[in-house]
């Protein structure tokens, strides 16, 4: 009895010291950021304002419109002291503006600072920038 006993044991502990074995050499995952693969952010920017835009009242962008399923605006970055003022819109289009469809979701005003200003927010509809008249400055705009 005792001799089945001590094979018993010894082999638990040589099961248990390879379990152990296994999970020490087995590669260590690190997730770095909280976004799934395919759900990085892109950017992009804004250019400023030439030839016969720089006379005109606004100037209305459409980043990315939502057709198969949300879009998330990430965050501002102002990059210019010179920059304009900005709206930002939920809107499936430019047209949206002057129909009535977009909603507004938050106004830069021409006294931004620079900075990255965060948002996540999600827009169901699209992403749609109106740049006041005369934008020189750059603002970068994160979604996914």
């Amino acid at each position: 009895m005792h001799k089945t006993y001590r094979i018993t044991v010894i082999a638990f502990l040589l099961i248990a010291l390879g379990g152990i074995g296994y999970l020490m050499a087995k590669p260590q995952t690190t997730t770095l950021g909280s976004v799934q693969v395919s759900h990085e952010y892109q950017s992009t920017t804004t250019a400023p304002m030439s030839g016969v835009l720089v006379k005109a009242a606004e100037f209305n962008q459409l980043i990315r419109p939502s057709t198969y399923s949300s879009t998330i605006l990430g965050s501002v970055v102002v990059a210019s002291t010179t920059a304009h003022a900005m709206n930002i819109y939920n809107a499936t289009s430019t047209d949206g503006l002057v129909n009535g469809d977009a909603i507004l979701i938050t106004r830069f005003p021409t006294s931004t600072t620079q900075g990255t200003y965060t948002l996540d927010i999600e827009l169901n509809q699209g992403l749609v920038i109106q740049l006041q008249a005369g934008f020189a400055g750059g603002y970068v705009f994160t979604f996914r």
